[in-house]
Parts: structure tokens; C-alpha cells; sequence
């Protein structure tokens, strides 16, 4: 299967009211303490585009780090696109997944919403996640998702788009020294 494939499906991918995939995703969908997650959430307009500029990867950003300040969750990860998100998120003790995205998502739709200037839904129902299982694992991950950019020709180099963990900016909110504890390797 094709790196693309396995974490960016369409069938797995879009979650809209009428997507008859939306419930399976939910089934055997299991949240472990202690264990990373990546998570891809995509806005509710496909066509929006402007999630990777200042005004609003900022928000998403900022409130990645009040997450882990806050021990909702540690960061594994992450990358800003157009009208998406990756996140690696490594659950505490505390919160389930659904808990801290359902956090991040509220926050994030509000701060965004009040920026456009409008109400409503921001963020599309539902969201993708992968539980990762070991090293090799997270390496592809963090591979595929630092390499999104650069997949959508959007930037050069991974290092090179403003809004990743793979941007030195960004890069020490991974938390490589929990990851180093928790990935099975």
C-alpha cells in the first residue's frame, strides 16, 4: 500500500454526515494511555485553503502547545495545510482522544470563527487517526506528514513550510524524550 493510501484515503479521510464511513471509524476505535496517535482533521469547506496562513495556523499551533502546558497531551508531531491538519498526539492518564481533539477542536473553531468573522461549523465531523504501534512507525508518520507540503508543492524542502514540526521553529515541540519511553521499539 502507498504511504499516500494508508493515511490519506478517501474513504477514510472525508467524514461528512452522508459518508457512510464515518461510523466505521468510529468502531474499534480505542484511546490507550500513554500510546501516540496521528490524526489528520479537515475543515468542513474543502475549498477554504487559508488554514496554513499566520492568521489561523497560528490559532492551531497555539493551541497545540496549551495542550501539552496544560497535560491534556504531548506532541509528537505536526503539520498545517490548506484546509487539513496532522497531529501526533501522545495521550496522559487524563483524557481519552476523542476528549483532547473534541478540546482542540471546539477551541480552534471558535478562535477561527471569531477571526472570519462568522458562526457555525469549522471543523468537518469526525477525524482520522492511527494508532502508532513502534519506531518504524512513527518514522513514516512523521515522514509522511512532514513531507505533505512538499507532496503538495507547497514548499521545496519539508524544513522550508513555516507551519511543522519539521521547521526548526516548531521542531522542539516534539517530545522525543517521552517518545523515547513510550514507542516499542
Amino acid at each position: 500500500m502507498h504511504l499516500q493510501d494508508k493515511y490519506h484515503s478517501p474513504t477514510n479521510y472525508r467524514l461528512d454526515d452522508d459518508h457512510p464511513g464515518r461510523a466505521a471509524l468510529r468502531k474499534g476505535r480505542c484511546s490507550l494511555p500513554n500510546h501516540a496517535y496521528f490524526v489528520t482533521k479537515c475543515t468542513d469547506d474543502p475549498d477554504f485553503g487559508l488554514l496554513a496562513t499566520s492568521a489561523y495556523a497560528t490559532i492551531i499551533i497555539g493551541s497545540l502547545r496549551w495542550l501539552v502546558q496544560s497535560r491534556y497531551a504531548r506532541c509528537c508531531g505536526f503539520v498545517v495545510m490548506p484546509d487539513h491538519y496532522h497531529v501526533g498526539l501522545g495521550l496522559l492518564e487524563t483524557r481519552t482522544l476523542s476528549e483532547v481533539m473534541a478540546s482542540l477542536n471546539r477551541f480552534t473553531s471558535r478562535q477561527i470563527n471569531a477571526v472570519l468573522k462568522r458562526k457555525g461549523r469549522f471543523w468537518e465531523p469526525g477525524y482520522y487517526d492511527h494508532a502508532i504501534r513502534n519506531r518504524s512507525d512513527l518514522d513514516e508518520v512523521l515522514a509522511y506528514m512532514h513531507e505533505n507540503p512538499v507532496s503538495a508543492g507547497l514548499a521545496e524542502r519539508a524544513e522550508a513550510w513555516e507551519y511543522s514540526t519539521a521547521n526548526p521553529k516548531y521542531a522542539d515541540m516534539i517530545d522525543w524524550e517521552w517518545l523515547g519511553h513510550s514507542i516499542l521499539w
